[in-house]
């Protein structure tokens, strides 16, 4: 069931009604049976497994926030990491781990190879494994308290409109956002649908009609030279945009609809200056996450590196954002490449002001914004 299909909209409309008809206490009840049904719907499979992975998790949250003794509750933490991180490593990237193995021993023993493993991704496991390892993280600093409810807990981990394709939301305001009872807001319903509607049409409309063409080039690459390959460059990151936040623009529509607001993910991120502004603009709940999880805490634990210690942890962080998105050496190549470009723009930020003095700040706009534009339209060559 996906959310342009006739069943998705015919689940909404019911869901909607049953949502405002049944007591105010329940609402939440209705939300998680229904994000189980849509899970379930694409598989029952999957739907054990995340049960079972927010039931681990729900209970892990509660002996981290009751243990007092600190190499017990350092324990518990560590098994929640080792547990997300894990089942994150071994369903996304555990055959790329045994094509590099194969790789590498093939150089010396060719015959002898490691099988690859018929294993299917989970729907949504990245966006799940990242809520629930930003929960434990939080509840390891003490800067929020364990979910005491399990069903409470669940909805937040399967809510529907969020599980495909995010936000990545943050458990110390969705958890009690989904703890209120809500009336029906007329205004917030009819933004609700405006949004849910945009966001089918730059999905459907537009990012559908030029993902044909984009896939037809990249299909057939070996028959493009010149100019189709330029537009190529320049239409997938219209595509590429208009997908992903189309899928947003619903997720949020969708989210209104009940009286929950989600995290928006793009603020006009083609309209940035600097590729740290970008993604400070671009899948925003993402890199929001990595700053506050990996970014921040490199720093803390590489102080004494100073401005290196950035660096480093520009470099870590978006290492991890661009195999995040993928198993393969391009993701890796990805994420190096906007780390690379990040620490030029640190390095390079006085003498680039420099210039800038000298041109009119119109030209400085326009020129900043088409090298960004550039730039992101070849990283997404390796995407």
């Amino acid at each position: 069931m996906i959310f342009s299909s006739v069943e998705f909209l015919i689940f909404l409309v019911v869901l909607i009604l049953l949502y405002y008809q049944v007591g105010k206490q329940h609402q939440w009840f209705v939300l998680l049976l229904a994000s189980m049904a849509f899970l379930g719907y694409l598989s029952a499979n999957f739907l054990v497994y995340t049960g079972l992975i927010i039931t681990i998790n729900y209970f892990l949250g509660k002996l981290i926030e009751k243990t007092s003794e600190a190499k017990k509750k350092r324990r518990w933490y560590f098994l929640g990491m080792v547990v997300n991180i894990g089942q994150l490593v071994f369903f996304k990237y555990i055959n790329f781990l045994i094509q590099n193995i194969n790789l590498f021993f093939g150089i010396f023993e060719p015959s002898d190879q490691v099988p690859y493993m018929n294993i299917i991704l989970p729907v949504g496991i990245s966006y799940y494994t990242f809520e629930c390892i930003g929960y434990l993280i939080d509840l390891y600093r003490g800067t929020s308290k364990a979910e005491k409810h399990w069903g409470i807990f669940a909805s937040y981990i399967l809510l529907f409109p969020k599980l495909l394709a995010g936000p990545i939301e943050r458990s110390k305001s969705f958890l009690p956002a989904l703890r209120k009872k809500y009336d029906f807001n007329p205004a917030l319903f009819n933004d609700g649908l405006i949004q849910l509607f945009w966001g089918f049409f730059k999905k459907l409309v537009v990012a559908d009609r030029i993902a044909a063409v984009v896939n037809t080039v990249y299909g057939n690459v070996d028959e493009f030279t010149g100019l189709p390959l330029l537009v190529l460059l320049v239409l997938q990151v219209f595509h590429m945009y208009f997908d992903f936040s189309g899928y947003t623009d619903i997720a949020l529509g969708i989210g209104k609809l009940f009286g929950l607001r989600l995290t928006n993910n793009f603020d006009r991120p083609l309209f940035a200056q600097n590729i740290s502004m970008f993604w400070r603009k671009w899948h925003i709940s993402l890199t929001t996450w990595c700053n506050d999880y990996i970014f921040k805490r490199i720093l803390l634990r590489r102080m004494r590196w100073k401005k290196w210690a950035a660096v480093y942890g520009v470099f870590m962080t978006f290492l991890i954002i661009g195999i995040w998105h993928g198993a393969g050496w391009n993701f890796v190549i990805l994420g190096t490449m906007q780390g690379v470009a990040i620490n030029y723009e640190f390095f390079t930020k006085r003498q680039r002001l420099r210039v800038a003095s000298h041109l009119h700040p119109y030209w400085v706009r326009f020129f900043s914004r088409i090298l960004v534009f550039v730039f992101f339209a070849f990283t997404l060559v390796f995407f």
